[in-house]
This record gives structure tokens, C-alpha cells and sequence, in this order.
């Protein structure tokens, strides 16, 4: 087994590490946009969707740019694979946002 490379222990890093750095609770505006009372079920969905989007758009890049490494083929290969990863990820976010939320929006006493 070869030793890791900086570039490998930093895409590693990212990835397993990026809902530590865009963690942030559901954003009560995006479903309000759309009329939606953010803590009902449809607000929570809706706004899930901005959020895994942007999970999956940060970690599918770094991901298919690494593995990929040829300019034209890794957008591709991303695009194949944003559908999947967005799924999943909607699905994880749809579970535990309502637990993040309480945590967040706790009143401390």
C-alpha cells in the first residue's frame, strides 16, 4: 500500500469534512420564496433541495476532478453523477435537518 499524497489527504479531508464546513441550519427564507411555512413537511423538502445541492455540487466536483483529471470527461462524469449523489443526499438531509434545527434554534436556559 502506497502512502497517501497531499493532494489525496486534502481531497480526503474535504469531502469527509464538508458538512462540518457548510454546516448551517435549513434557511427559513428559501421555502418562503415559494409561500411554503418552513417547518412544515413541503417547506423542509424544499428548502432540503438548496442545500444538498450545494453539498453535492462541492463534493461531486472535488471528488470527479480528482479522479477523473481530463477537462471535458470530468464535467461529464459529473453530470452523470449529480443526479445519484443529490438523491442520496436530499434523502440523509430530509432525516437529520429536523434534529440540526432543535439543536440550533434551541433556547439555551
Amino acid at each position: 500500500m502506497q502512502k497517501p499524497t497531499g493532494k489525496q489527504f486534502l481531497i480526503l479531508n474535504l469531502v469527509n469534512n464538508i458538512q462540518w464546513l457548510l454546516s448551517c441550519p435549513l434557511p427559513p427564507r428559501f421555502p418562503a420564496l415559494f409561500r411554503l411555512d418552513p417547518q412544515s413537511f413541503a417547506g423542509r423538502i424544499i428548502g432540503t433541495l438548496l442545500l444538498a445541492a450545494i453539498f453535492v455540487l462541492i463534493i461531486g466536483l472535488l471528488l470527479n476532478v480528482y479522479n477523473v483529471r481530463q477537462f471535458p470527461a470530468f464535467i461529464f462524469a459529473f453530470l452523470d453523477t449529480f443526479v445519484p449523489l443529490w438523491l442520496i443526499c436530499s434523502a440523509v438531509a430530509l432525516i437529520t435537518n429536523p434534529a440540526a434545527d432543535k439543536l440550533a434554534f434551541q433556547s439555551r436556559s
